[in-house]
């Protein structure tokens, strides 16, 4: 049964879902980690709502308010933040050049760029 989070690669069909979760596994991240699943969701919310024109704050302002979470946008920030800063570093330098086609750098660890590398990712779907 197909869902509005299937896409197409070359030779199967995966969700949006399991897309980001596969490349997360490659950078590191902590899926246990509560700011790494809300990140995960964020991206596919902001991908399917329009990637070309993101203004990060109103975004995640418009995320909470449409997923109905307790938190506000201090708080989503910090924990996006967490998930990025509290992952595997050794996994996220060794497959960064893979996965984006670029060198590592301590600078891409920002929410608004790792946010938009990952739109990037899913809109060549090169994956």
């Amino acid at each position: 049964m197909k869902t509005k989070y299937d896409i197409s690669t070359k030779d199967k069909e995966i969700s949006y879902i399991g897309f980001v979760d596969t490349i997360f596994d490659l950078l590191g991240f902590n899926k246990a980690n509560n700011g790494t699943r809300l990140l995960r969701k964020f991206i596919i919310y902001v991908y399917l709502k329009n990637p070309d024109e993101i203004d990060l704050k109103h975004e995640i302002k418009e995320f909470i308010k449409d997923n109905r979470i307790n938190n506000n946008y201090n708080n989503m920030y910090k924990r996006f933040q967490y998930a990025i800063y509290n992952c595997d570093y050794n996994k996220m330098k060794h497959n960064f050049y893979r996965i984006f086609n670029i060198e590592y750098d301590y600078y891409f660890l920002s929410v608004k760029t790792m946010v938009n590398f990952l739109i990037n990712i899913i809109e060549k779907n090169k994956f």
